[in-house]
Order: C-alpha cells, then sequence, then structure tokens
C-alpha cells in the first residue's frame, strides 16, 4: 500500500478523522485541495499536525513536470513544521530524546534513504545526498 496519505502524513490531526492537503495532481496541472483519512501511526510512527510546510523550488519542479519518476498525485512542500497528535511507541528524534504529544516537531522528507549505507544506518543524516548516501539518495 502507498497511498498519497501514507507518503505524506504530516497533515495529521488524530486517527480516524481526515485532513487536507494541497495535491498535484500531475505535472502542468493546477493544484487541488483534497480529504484524506488519517491513518493511525505505526510502531515508531508520529502523526504530525502540520503548522507551517515550505512549498520549495523541488515542488516547484515537481507541478511543472521538469522531474522523472513523479509518483503523481503527490502533496507538496517536504518542509513541514507541526505539533506530535500521536506517537506509537518508543520514537526518538535524531539527538535519542523521546518525542512526545505536545512536541513541536520537523518534518524532513527530501529523499528515501538506502537504509544500508554507513549514512543511512549509523548517522542518520536529515536525508541522504549523493556526496554521502551510497546509493545517492
Amino acid at each position: 500500500m502507498n497511498t498519497i496519505a501514507q507518503r505524506h502524513p504530516s497533515a495529521a490531526v488524530s486517527a480516524g478523522t481526515t485532513y487536507r492537503a494541497a495535491v498535484i495532481p500531475g505535472a502542468d496541472r493546477p493544484v487541488e485541495i483534497r480529504s484524506f483519512p488519517i491513518i493511525a501511526a505505526g510502531p515508531g510512527e508520529v502523526i504530525m499536525r502540520t503548522l507551517l510546510s515550505e512549498v520549495c523550488g523541488t515542488d516547484v519542479h515537481i507541478q511543472n513536470g521538469h522531474l522523472d519518476g513523479v509518483p503523481y498525485p503527490i502533496i507538496p512542500g517536504h518542509f513541514s513544521v507541526g505539533v506530535v497528535d500521536e506517537a506509537n511507541g518508543d520514537v526518538r528524534a535524531v539527538d535519542g530524546r523521546p518525542v512526545r504529544k505536545g512536541d513541536v516537531i520537523t518534518f524532513l522528507d527530501v529523499h528515501e534513504t538506502c537504509h544500508k549505507c554507513w549514512e543511512c544506518q549509523v548517522a542518520k543524516t536529515p536525508w541522504p545526498r549523493t556526496d554521502t548516501c551510497s546509493s545517492g539518495g
């Protein structure tokens, strides 16, 4: 299952309800506002209510169809700040502190990681870059 809500759960409020998000339905198509069901946080995951999300140059390139392999429809805004509405299990920040309901956190979803190289497994950099992640990010 790879639904749009699972790829970008940052606009959530609480499981069992819905959230609204701006969606890029395809290359060179106008942005739409859609509603999605909120999926409960899985083990080690959080549901974050987005307070602020930046639309960056990558999002503009996605909307304009300048990037190959984009899984349309897609929710833009991969740099977000929000409040944790639900934390399922032992969720920790990159510095090791526990993440709890009510915490203000940031969500950086830039690239998938390979989950194999040193940078992804040990250093756990915020996002893989072609100069660090052996998979190229």
